[in-house]
């Protein structure tokens, strides 16, 4: 299974966190990043689903997850598919992947110019 540290691996990183929520398991760095890789919204939505329908993680869900933020993002994406959230979450880690360059590239003009 590819590492939850791969910005590509949002399924692995949906199931750990999963998988990690129903078993009780520890507020460790390697389930944080399940939600760090410019994707948490989407992470989060997925998590939220399978809830619905595996009541351990149901029963332990809000112990790890912030019900406002997670309710308010299924809100938002009532609209999307469960099969479209990979889709969806890979356009939000190229915004942000896009939004951070671009503060870089303004940085280094700004270094240039000094």
């Amino acid at each position: 299974m590819p590492s939850v540290y791969r910005t590509d691996n949002f399924a692995g990183r949906v199931n750990y966190a999963a998988t990690v929520i129903s078993r009780k398991g520890g507020h460790t760095r390697h389930f944080d990043t399940c939600f760090e890789m410019d994707d948490a919204t989407e992470v989060a939505v997925a998590v939220y689903r399978r809830s619905l329908k595996n009541p351990k993680l149901a029963a332990n869900i809000w112990s790890y997850i912030a019900r406002e933020t997670v309710m308010r993002d299924v809100e938002e994406l009532k609209d999307v598919k469960t099969r479209d959230l990979p889709a969806r979450a890979a356009q939000s880690r190229a915004r942000a992947k896009a939004a951070s360059e671009k503060i870089l590239e303004e940085h280094r003009r700004k270094q240039a110019s000094a």
